[in-house]
């Protein structure tokens, strides 16, 4: 249980995520078997995996991988009115990171590499563009040479 999955799975999950420190505690006689994340936000989360098998306390540590240690954020019902403010209405993401409010959570992927890639698409376009147009350029000021050509 435990045991078995601290000596066959854990070196192979801290191999896959180098960016987490593990500690491993020996186990008191008083005590249930647990897992605690500390997240860099300074919030601790405990899971008790006390007679979990192997793959349920990897889904346990998958899941205290992904996610981001901030609580969880309640959205309240939509706001409505007849007088649209200029400045935007009020909602629990005003000023939180928009990382917490894009994926849901457990997932596969890297929080941070979705923003690349969204940062390359848009640099790939950005590119696309400026070819697009000077072939423009291009085409136009050769339909006036002709143009020019064709009057002479």
């Amino acid at each position: 249980m435990v045991r078995d999955y601290i000596e066959e799975n854990l070196v192979e999950f801290a191999e896959k995520n180098p960016q987490i420190v593990l500690y491993v505690t020996p186990h008191s006689k008083y005590q249930s078997p647990k897992i605690v994340a500390e997240y860099l936000y300074g919030s601790i989360s405990k899971v008790d995996v006390v007679k979990q098998e192997r793959e349920e306390i990897a889904k346990a540590m998958e899941l205290l991988r992904t996610q981001s240690g901030q609580e969880d954020l309640k959205t309240i019902r939509p706001w409505r009115t007849n007088n649209p403010s200029m400045q935007g209405i009020w909602h629990p993401f005003l000023h939180k990171p928009q990382e917490i409010n894009l994926d849901t959570f457990p997932n596969d992927k890297p929080t941070k590499r979705a923003h690349y890639q969204r940062h390359e698409i848009l640099q790939n376009m950005s590119q696309d563009l400026q070819e697009e147009l000077k072939q423009l350029k291009v085409k136009s000021s050769q339909a006036k040479r002709k143009e020019s050509e064709n009057n002479v």
